[in-house]
């Protein structure tokens, strides 16, 4: 199963949870950018996301998904060299006011947990901190390119994972690095079924 057709079934799904929960899963980012004088061993450019969610229901948070859109476009070593991050990439606030550190990963093979197949790059947070992410929130995740910004045009594809496999999707705005092979061309009929199903 492709990522358009689960993201077909998870739209679905939603509708029907969201009809019980009288609440909308949601999620949308912006990604902004800016010359890397702090760390200039990591790239030459700061990418900065700033990622917020609402699962819609009392479940948490269990990771995030970046999907950049690179399917016949850019090879796992294209995306895995363009970026640079530490280690933990970024942070939430997390359930009891507490702050949640996130780990970035990229994975070439996608997350076979939502049938996806595709590369992504996928944000866990670390785990024995005693601090989880609620069911709400806000996410800022950093990361390092040498390659200079360069505009999303089309939507992003962002998905966050609930309890029991449910996700949802949303809009990643704002600029990515400009890898030759352009990984963050999408195509516009893909994300325009997704939002006419989720309504949003």
């Amino acid at each position: 199963m492709n990522y358009r057709t689960l993201l077909m079934a998870a739209a679905l799904t939603m509708l029907v949870t969201s009809a019980v929960a009288q609440s909308t899963c949601a999620i949308n980012g912006v990604i902004e950018a800016e010359p890397n004088l702090a760390h200039p061993e990591l790239g030459g450019w700061q990418y900065t996301l700033v990622a917020t969610w609402d699962t819609g229901s009392n479940y948490a948070l269990s990771h995030m998904n970046l999907l950049i859109g690179a399917e016949d476009r850019c090879i796992c070593d294209d995306l895995e060299n363009a970026l640079a991050w530490a280690a933990p990439a970024g942070e939430s606030d997390g359930e009891d006011d507490c702050t949640v550190p996130f780990m970035m990963i990229f994975e070439c093979d996608g997350d076979p947990s939502l049938g996806i197949n595709e590369p992504l790059f996928k944000f866990e947070y670390v785990e024995d901190t005693g601090c989880e992410p609620a069911n709400v929130g806000t996410l800022t995740m950093v990361f390092y390119s040498n390659y200079a910004p360069g505009m999303i045009y089309e939507p992003n594809l962002f998905l966050v994972d609930k309890h029991a496999g449910l996700s949802c999707a949303g809009n990643v705005s704002g600029v990515f690095p400009g890898l030759p092979c352009d990984p963050v061309a999408n195509e516009a009929l893909d994300w325009g079924t997704v939002k006419a199903v989720y309504g949003h």
